[in-house]
């Protein structure tokens, strides 16, 4: 840079005033301009250095543009590595071109960032829901890295260390690393969080190895529990923790329900239990409680329920809360993390075709189309209208061995599996199933993207191994959960009971078994194998909930010690929703983050009807206040008087303050910030009512955690209101050491076209079209019209104060002259 500055001075030959202004996050005028060139770089070279730990491009080019006297000559050329850390270099360049000064921009790629063996902090990532004293949780940490080595991470909690732990570099920069950090909080409120990194063998930069956050463990203790039916959230309310405060409305008075999003507000969360949309008063989900938990982050458990208070029976019982008619459509439906559907279960199913000779071969007399063959290549094609998208069909073909056409392929490549079966040739041997079953089984298993895995053979035949030889797979796929069914064509009785005695074998019953003599009901008993029954609103039966995915739902609890439930309400999980528990095939709790706040689904009662040998055990106990801890907003969702929104860049914010204000009322901003000797400073801000609230200047250049408060005060500087903030500053984006060059050097491309100049590499160029004077244009009539002006402005001061013109005065005294003659 030093070069091109003495380049540029030394060919301008004085015949352009030159001047020179560094800058950083401020400005320094090194040089002022002056046509004596031959002293500008000196004095560039002694002059002070700004602040050069941060870039503020549109702060220079703002001050470089009032040194002029005459814009439209002028010219800045900027000199930068692209960096931008504050200000808004794009708004200000427009602004300077609009003055008719011209910007060159020149591209200086950063070498004391280049070839370094560096590695920084990134971003740190809290939680997004609720974590209370005493809770184990990770924290996660982003950070680059350009070489292999080992980097270890202190955390630091209110100043004393929490924990470590060490990690492998990457040695690619492009790629971000993530690693999770454990950390338990023992008491609640501020924890100020600091992360130190040091490593061995690299990190040249020490200001981007610290990073500082903090979490605020609020207490939420407010619950509101909204039933349909009188009571029956008593057992439920037995099970949360006593340090709740619970207070229970029902839907039959809707004046008890909270008026307004300002009344919900007063509570952490809202359990809605055997509630359906149809239950709430107009405009409750659409105006309040979507609002408290999409905007306000408020959290939300929903417990289904039956319509009748009886013992159940598949004539009367019927589901309340959870219904497709109820929930279609409605806000109510779209805030839950599952779906209420007629829903049938993922199904992977492979179809094993006979192709042995009495099946068909080519040598034989009966034309291909009348096969027995042809006839099962029919049936699996009409498989494929039974099933659904979200499911996998595979073919494989069997005689004396085995042969996979196509791998379990999904449903949605169809044209795929069609071409598969089409490609079935008879070959002739025997029928042996042993090694059928056994690649069969083990692909299913490999399936995890389905519930349920089905195997289908068509055959016309007795195999050509025994029951010894192939019973074991049979059961081996049973224990796997694989059910069997099989396509008889034209099987004699004897082979009919050899096959009954392997559909008995895997747990199946006769309906398993379709026996077919009109090949044209092939097609018609094979797609009918496959209508899986649809999960039906309300399934009456006993099972397990089976952990599905470990998190602080079921923190505490085992598989081993689940307790029974003995029905479920069938829905299907949305795509973004965590499934925590699961029935047989469908969800049983699932949840999921809404807006700013956290939504969870149970599908089962908790009035003591289906969940009678649940609820009372310690498993539920502990697991029914897991989920309603997990749901609790992340920070304190009271109404404020005070709303604020804090706009970051790198050391400036702005800070936007909304309230009611009377007349007389004023706003002050004290901002305490930590300093480099452990202590604390607080200095006020008091923006005027001339200046509004908005857009309130604030600049932290202290890493650490920083609180706001902000106090609304009457005209006499008593305190009506407050609330606080905080803001967090790490280090400057100034040693953020891997800002893509060609990112930066394209971003001053942009400024040099938008400030109507030029991107420079020769000195020479800055020199070029360069506008040496001021050319004005004069209209002469004005001249006339102003002389005119000076001339009566004149006459009318003669007259005014008896001055004399020139003739009059020559006249005079030649008339003396002559007197004197005389």
């Amino acid at each position: 840079k030093k070069e091109f500055v003495e380049k540029v001075i030394d060919s301008s030959n004085s015949l352009f005033k030159i001047g020179v202004v560094t800058f950083g996050y401020d400005q320094v005028y090194a040089a002022k301009l002056t046509n004596n060139t031959s002293s500008v770089y000196s004095q560039y070279l002694r002059a002070p250095r700004p602040d050069n730990s941060a870039t503020d491009i549109a702060a220079a080019l703002t001050y470089a543009s009032t040194l002029f006297e005459h814009p439209k000559t002028a010219r800045i050329v900027l000199l930068s590595d692209g960096i931008e850390t504050d200000g808004k270099a794009q708004n200000a360049i427009k602004n300077v071109a609009q003055m008719g000064i011209k910007v060159d921009t020149v591209f200086f790629s950063n070498e004391a960032k280049e070839g370094n063996t560096e590695v920084q902090l990134v971003q740190v990532t809290t939680p997004d829901q609720s974590i209370k004293a005493g809770d184990k949780f990770n924290i996660d940490l982003t950070l680059q890295s350009s070489y292999k080595g080992q980097a270890t991470i202190h955390l630091y909690d209110n100043g004393k260390l929490l924990s470590s732990k060490t990690v492998d570099l990457l040695d690619d920069e492009s790629e971000l690393q993530t690693f999770g950090i454990e950390a338990q909080f023992i008491l609640p409120g501020m924890h100020k969080l600091s992360f130190e990194m040091e490593t061995v063998g690299g990190g040249d930069l020490l200001q981007n190895n610290s990073f500082k956050t903090y979490m605020y463990l609020e207490v939420f203790d407010q619950i509101l529990v909204i039933e349909s039916i009188e009571e029956e959230s008593a057992s439920l309310r037995d099970m949360l923790n006593d340090n709740l405060n619970v207070k229970v409305v029902n839907t039959g008075a809707p004046d008890t329900l909270p008026q307004s999003l300002d009344q919900i507000r007063l509570y952490d969360e809202v359990i809605m239990v055997n509630v359906s949309n149809g239950d709430l008063p107009a405009g409750f989900v659409d105006n309040i409680l979507h609002p408290y938990v999409n905007e306000i982050g408020g959290g939300l458990f929903t417990v289904c329920g039956n319509e009748i208070d009886e013992n159940p029976s598949d004539e009367e019982w019927f589901a309340n809360a959870y219904t497709k008619n109820d929930m279609y459509g409605t806000t109510y439906q779209k805030m839950l993390p599952v779906e209420i559907v007629n829903y049938t279960p993922p199904l992977a199913v492979m179809i094993i075709i006979d192709r042995s000779g009495s099946m068909y071969s080519p040598e034989g007399n009966i034309p291909y189309e009348q096969s027995k063959l042809y006839a099962a290549q029919q049936g699996a094609e009409a498989c494929l209208d039974a099933l659904t998208e979200r499911d996998y069909v595979g073919i494989m073909t069997l005689e004396d061995k085995y042969s996979e056409e196509i791998k379990l392929t999904p449903r949605t490549q169809r044209d795929k599996i069609l071409k598969a079966i089409e490609n079935v040739k008879g070959e002739g041997g025997g029928t042996i199933f042993s090694y059928a079953l056994e690649y069969a089984g083990r692909a299913l298993t490999a399936c995890s993207e389905v519930e349920k895995r089905h195997i289908i053979i068509v055959t016309d035949g007795e195999p050509g191994d025994k029951l010894e030889q192939y019973g074991p797979w049979v059961e081996e796929n049973k224990k796997k959960g694989i059910t069997l069914s099989i396509v008889g064509i034209e099987m004699g009785e004897e082979a009919q009971d050899r096959m009954m005695e392997m559909i008995e074998l895997a747990g199946g019953t006769s309906k398993n078994l379709h026996v077919v003599v009109d090949f044209d009901r092939v097609a018609t008993e094979m797609r009918e194998d496959l209508m899986v029954d649809e999960i039906k609103d309300v399934n009456y039966k006993t099972f397990t909930p089976k952990i599905s995915m470990y998190n602080s739902v079921v923190a505490g609890l085992t598989q081993a010690e689940m307790p029974t439930l003995n029905g479920f309400y069938g829905v299907k999980a949305k795509e973004d929703s965590e499934v925590v528990l699961m029935g047989e095939y469908s969800p049983l709790y699932a949840q999921w983050k809404y807006g700013k706040g956290m939504v969870g689904s149970f599908m089962c009662d908790l009035n003591g009807v289906w969940s009678a040998d649940f609820i009372g055990t310690d498993a539920a106990t502990k697991l029914i206040n897991n989920i309603v801890t997990t749901l609790f907003p992340v920070e304190n969702i009271r109404s404020k008087d005070i709303e604020y929104e804090l706009i970051e860049q790198n050391y400036t914010s702005k800070l936007n303050i909304y309230t009611e204000m009377a007349e007389g009322d004023k706003i002050e901003v004290q901002v305490t910030s930590p300093t480099a000797d452990g202590s604390e400073e607080t200095r006020t801000i008091a923006p005027t009512p001339e200046e509004g609230y908005t857009q309130i200047p604030i600049t932290i250049t202290v890493p650490g955690v920083h609180t706001l408060l902000i106090q609304k005060k009457d005209a006499n500087g008593n305190l009506l209101s407050e609330t606080k903030a905080y803001k967090t500053f790490s280090y400057s984006q100034e040693y953020n050491a891997f800002k893509n060059p060609e990112e930066c050097e394209a971003f001053l491309a942009e400024l040099a076209e938008d400030g109507r100049g030029i991107v420079v590499e020769d000195p020479m160029q800055i020199f070029e079209n360069v506008v040496k004077f001021l050319h004005r244009v004069i209209d002469p009539r004005l001249a006339f019209i102003i002389a005119s002006l000076v001339m009566f402005l004149l006459d009318v001061a003669v007259r005014k104060f008896k001055f004399k013109w020139p003739h009059e005065i020559i006249r005079d005294h030649k008339a003396k002259k002559e007197l004197g003659k005389k």
